[in-house]
């Protein structure tokens, strides 16, 4: 298939180079910046470009744009008549309904990888979830076979549920990943490396592909241990105590919640 995408950040970086290695041609790449297009242009073969009306007709186009610039991307193309209003799009965004890009494209389906991407570091997208929704089975078929080209794992999921999905990946991704800038912070000021943590950290992912994360919570909280908590409490700043006392009650609310449901 002929692919041409509609942004140059991580996630299109990394979906575009899989698509290409899997054997597809990438004709373009917009974005409003000319060097960040030219950027991965450069790397998939393509055409960078910096005006949408200077996209040309290809099988498949995938918006892959901040979600805040999506629908404003997709009315100047249809409005313009840049590209036909029958292309097919593709959005890549977990927060977006596809009703939201089937106002102007008729042949419209969600391509939503489930994972964290950043530019310049390498992903092994084979088994990533990929969340397809379209709106036609015709569409979805299209989408669920590209998206095999680059993962095992494509499952169809309507635009609900996968709203569901993607806050419960901003707490298991997004807010962890804050959880390590806080801890990082917080050994840096005893001028302690933040690498003393990865195998705790390593550890802590791994066992949930075998427990429920309920099962696998350990520290001072899920145990009660109050001197502990205070002793802790008592070496934060102001911001970084509320953080703690706040999702230490959360642990000891859900230990709690927990043993009544085993009692029961």
């Amino acid at each position: 298939m002929n692919v041409t995408f509609l942004g140059s950040g991580n996630l299109a970086t990394h979906v575009a180079l899989a698509l290409k290695s899997a054997g597809e041609t990438i004709v373009q790449v917009y974005s409003p910046n000319f060097e960040h297009a030219r950027e991965l242009a450069d790397k998939v073969g393509a055409e960078p470009v910096s005006d949408l009306s200077c996209l040309k007709q290809t099988d498949v186009y995938i918006s892959a744009v901040k979600d805040n610039a999506q629908e404003t991307v997709w009315q100047n193309l249809s409005s313009n008549g840049y590209i036909h209003d029958s292309s097919l799009m593709f959005h890549t965004s977990g927060s977006i309904g596809l009703d939201e890009v089937r106002k102007y494209f008729k042949r419209s389906a969600v391509f939503y990888p489930l994972q964290s991407f950043s530019k310049h570091r390498a992903v092994d997208l084979s088994d990533a979830p990929f969340l397809i929704d379209a709106s036609s089975k015709e569409t979805e078929e299209i989408a669920v076979s590209l998206a095999h080209k680059i993962s095992s794992n494509v499952s169809i999921m309507d635009s609900e549920k996968r709203k569901v999905v993607h806050l419960a990946a901003v707490f298991a991704s997004n807010f962890a990943n804050n959880m390590y800038s806080i801890a990082a912070d917080i050994l840096g000021q005893d001028d302690i490396p933040f690498s003393i943590l990865a195998p705790l950290i390593r550890e802590t992912a791994a066992k949930i592909e075998g427990m429920h994360p309920v099962d696998a919570q350990t520290g001072p909280a899920v145990r009660g241990d109050m001197n502990i908590m205070k002793a802790h409490l008592g070496r934060l700043s102001s911001n970084y105590a509320e953080i703690y006392s706040m999702v230490s009650g959360n642990i000891e609310r859900m230990r709690d919640d927990t043993n009544i449901k085993k009692q029961r």
